[in-house]
């Protein structure tokens, strides 16, 4: 059994940095040898396909709006402030 999280627009808005997330990682940035290094530091391969669950879900966010709530499991939760402080190592 795994734990999951509901999350309303309201907590989206205010917990989850997906814009952060989508800006840097559909930027210019994100092409570097340096973040590559720093990435395969950080993450292992099963975090970086949660990555790219998180990064695919920021975008469409960014673009399209907020839905009116998500579940993501405490994993899933957690990663969004990883993968947030990464992106903001990056600037």
């Amino acid at each position: 059994m795994t734990l999951e999280i509901i999350l309303s627009e309201n907590d989206i808005k205010s917990l989850v940095p997906y814009q952060i997330i989508s800006e840097t990682r559909y930027s210019s940035i994100w092409d570097t040898s340096r973040r590559r290094r720093l990435w395969s530091e950080s993450f292992s391969k099963n975090e970086e396909e949660i990555c790219e669950k998180l990064f695919r879900q920021a975008r469409r966010w960014s673009i399209n709006g907020i839905t009116d709530s998500a579940r993501f499991t405490l994993i899933e939760y957690e990663m969004w402030d990883r993968l947030a402080v990464f992106c903001m190592s990056l600037v």
